[in-house]
């Protein structure tokens, strides 16, 4: 971010000082979430907000502490899942035990400033031939990303056809003050002799100051986000999203309202505003999103989400007024305007939800709707061609304790992800910050995992995806710019991509040590929209994590 911006933050950040102790956040693909999503589907966790993440370390130790008093209130029954939900525990406990002492008191003003000059190292080893392959425009907008299917939603990692060897290390200070500083490096050396792009690089995946005071934590940096139900199925934010630079507005753990209001439950609500970086078209944009969700009972869980994308190199600038009306969906919806005359932007608005059927043996069901514009003369094609839906069912114990399944389904409308004005579209670093499908595209989705107490996990994972490429044409039919109609000028071949992969995931019960290994494999038909016939490629990875 620019520099006054940290500046103003450092600024915002002196009253904490002597208020409360600050913690890091943890990293959203941490081993440590798969014990916590486990806990939650368990039903031994109520409390958490699943679709806004990364969780602090402290909100972890908060739901570590939640799940050790409901086992303590269980008793002492024996049985797979208890043994299980036990070593998921454990080992939550046993690599937040400061966290987790001050939160029992046992700490209290003993802690003083935590260094962890390396709090995490990882080593990773992948080999592809599979190739990438650009969004191209349909005529109704751009989108600047590349997509992969077997080496997406990998919290922005590139990895690149050949062979890849990439060392990452985590580094952060805490202090007494409610402030800490972490930073993420990566170097990767890519030996692709085959395509002449063999070389050796470098960069920040992330790195912020987080200030907490009470229960409000202010971001200025590099850093992650991800708002979703479940496991790769976020159409705001997913896996598959890099770090963005940003300032970031939340509450640091669940909060409740006064009065009436407490009956909504836990809230957790965020607001930020980010750099989306370098890019072709409108370089620099800027993502202003914020999202509130609330947990009414311990079972169900609903959230709301706005985005607002503009700006950028070459933008048209607004007044403050337009640009305030623009950031407020519910005020701007009322307005006419046409797009050449006021604000330049891209609007998302959504919702979601997330409910647990105890009486089905705690199956989830979760659902997500994302629109990307809002017009009231044509309510029907803004649900149909201007969508984004994901749908599907978690179950945390099929047949045996120590067998869960997800299964699932997204479609994406025809200009999601990207507009006419703003022509980079949502993406950073040319990855997608949601849905991998991109836009004009549908798909099916399941995993399948086995685990034992031990930590040592299986997972079998199965998509399949259909994507289309036409090309549309939007005119507006009334004479004062409303009601747009899209109508398809040319047609392509659609490509259509079946994979399958496989993974083995250790994860030792001192929280110590991660070890896993996955391999897949995906046919593809019409690569790129090109008629041909199917191609097969693999993906084969490697990866040790030592923690401290």
């Amino acid at each position: 971010m620019r520099g006054s911006a940290v500046l103003v933050a450092m600024a915002l950040c002196i009253p904490a000082l002597g208020r409360t102790q600050g913690t890091v956040t943890v990293r959203v693909d941490n081993p440590l979430y798969r014990d916590v999503d486990r806990l939650i589907d368990d039903g031994l966790v109520t409390d958490a907000i699943v679709g806004q993440r990364p969780y602090s370390r402290r909100a972890l130790a908060r739901i570590a502490r939640e799940a050790r008093m409901n086992l303590e209130a269980a008793g002492t029954s024996a049985g797979e899942q208890r043994s299980l939900a036990h070593q998921a525990t454990e080992r939550l406990l046993a690599s937040l035990a400061v966290e987790v002492a001050e939160l029992d008191g046992i700490a209290e003003g003993g802690v003083g400033i935590r260094v962890s000059p390396l709090h995490e190292l990882r080593f990773d080893v992948l080999v592809t031939d599979a190739p990438t392959r650009p969004v191209p425009p349909n005529g109704l907008g751009s989108v600047e990303a590349d997509l992969n299917s077997l080496t997406d939603y990998r919290e922005g990692r590139r990895w690149l056809t050949g062979t890849n060897f990439a060392l990452e290390g985590e580094h952060s200070v805490q202090f007494p003050s409610g402030i800490s500083l972490q930073a993420r490096p990566r170097a990767l050396w890519h030996d692709g002799r085959s395509s002449g792009s063999t070389g050796l690089s470098g960069e920040l995946l992330s790195g912020s100051l987080r200030a907490v005071r009470g229960n409000l934590a202010l971001t200025v940096g590099r850093e992650y986000t991800e708002w979703a139900l479940a496991e790769g199925a976020g159409l705001f934010f997913s896996a598959n999203a890099p770090a963005l630079d940003m300032i970031r507005v939340a509450s640091d753990a669940p909060f409740r309202l006064p009065s009436v209001l407490d009956r909504l439950g836990a809230v957790a609500a965020t607001l930020q505003v980010a750099d989306l970086g370098r890019s072709d078209s409108n370089s620099h944009s800027r993502l202003v999103s914020y999202k509130v969700s609330v947990r009414p009972t311990g079972a169900l869980e609903l959230g709301a989400t706005f985005e607002n994308h503009f700006g950028g190199t070459g933008a048209k600038g607004a007044s403050a007024f337009d640009r305030f009306i623009d950031l407020v969906p519910f005020l701007d919806i009322f307005r006419h305007h046409v797009d050449s005359t006021t604000v330049e932007s891209d609007k998302l608005l959504g919702i979601d939800g997330r409910l647990r059927l105890e009486a089905l043996g705690n199956i989830s069901l979760f659902g997500e709707l994302a629109l990307e514009d809002f017009d009231v003369h044509r309510l029907r094609s803004i649900f149909t061609e201007d969508a984004g839906y994901t749908a599907g069912a978690i179950v945390p114990a099929l047949f045996s304790p120590a067998l869960s399944a997800r299964v699932g389904y997204h479609v994406v409308g025809i200009r999601f992800y990207e507009h006419h004005l703003v022509r980079n579209g949502i993406a950073s670093r040319r990855l997608i910050l949601g849905d991998d499908l991109g836009r004009d595209a549908h798909g099916f989705f399941g995993v399948l995992r086995g685990t034992r107490a031990d930590g040592l996990s299986v997972t079998a994972e199965g998509a399949y995806d259909i994507r289309y490429n036409d090309t549309y044409l939007g005119t507006y039919v009334n004479a004062d710019g409303t009601g747009l109609v899209f109508n398809t000028v040319a047609t392509s071949p659609s490509e259509r991509r079946t994979r399958g992969t496989l993974g083995l995931r250790w994860f030792s019960s001192g929280a110590r040590m991660m070890y896993e290994v996955r391999g897949g494999a995906e046919r593809t038909s019409n690569f790129g929209f090109v008629t041909s016939g199917a191609s097969t490629h693999a993906v084969g990875s490697v990866t040790l994590a030592l923690f401290q």
